[in-house]
């Protein structure tokens, strides 16, 4: 309904790259985050979208459970925005499906609210591990028989099978930058091509770009490599394949 009204000129969502359509709104289970274009008469068209997404479904939206946030809004626009809907009004940083959003660089002490640890992640992982099992009852360290690099290898007759956390950080970025070259179509993947740029023949992410780069995607850029290291092309029907 969302899309159907864009089409139509009604809605507008936000520009995020030049090779893919406006974003109107994103899904998650049963949160949604809607974009839109601050002016008044966008934002009465979204109610009555949203007035007949409830008549037709039966169901109803909690409007007074929502939040509208604004970037580079004026503050009294934005009160007349959450008049107009009956929600509330919440400012950045935020959390949405419990990650913290922002319009800049996110503050240590909100990654701490998801990690709910200090320093590096993984390496606090770690040590919540190794004294999981090297710890007793009387937080006493134990004689441990086994070095933690043992510890972690993969044993065929199953005496132990604990994951090397970096490695398995390191699998799971990795599966993003192949899904950036398998999945071109995906809206995700339009959108980070447009702001990133990609090379190898529209297959992997570029290094460098001219937009400030999020740690998320640095790690992405890292994994980027094992992935092309280990990989292998076949040439189809070339139409892929730059010469």
């Amino acid at each position: 309904m969302l899309k159907r009204g864009q089409e139509q000129g009604l809605l507008r969502g936000i520009e995020m790259s030049s090779l893919s359509a406006p974003l109107t709104h994103i899904q998650f289970v049963d949160d949604t985050l809607i974009f839109s274009e601050a002016s008044n008469e966008k934002i009465e068209h979204l109610l009555i979208a949203l007035r007949c997404f409830e008549a037709i479904s039966r169901l109803r939206i909690n409007l007074n459970k929502s939040k509208i946030l604004g970037v580079n809004v004026l503050q009294k626009s934005l009160q007349k925005f959450a008049s107009t809907l009956d929600c509330r009004i919440d400012s950045f940083p935020t959390y949405f499906v419990g990650l913290p959003l922002s319009v800049g660089s996110l503050p240590k002490s909100m990654w701490e609210r998801v990690t709910n640890a200090r320093g590096r992640f993984l390496e606090s992982m770690e040590k919540i591990r190794r004294d999981f099992l090297w710890f007793g009852k009387e937080n006493q360290r134990k004689i441990h028989l086994l070095e933690w690099n043992q510890v972690c290898k993969v044993f065929r007759e199953g005496v132990a099978n604990v994951k090397i956390l970096k490695l398995m950080n390191l699998t799971l970025l990795g599966k993003w930058a192949w899904r950036f070259a398998s999945d071109q179509d995906a809206l995700w993947s339009s959108i980070v091509r447009g702001k990133y740029g990609a090379s190898h023949g529209n297959w992997w992410p570029k290094d460098k770009s001219h937009y400030k780069v999020s740690q998320i995607w640095k790690g992405i850029l890292k994994a980027k490599n094992h992935v092309i290291a280990n990989s292998r092309y076949v040439l189809g029907n070339g139409s892929a394949t730059h010469f």
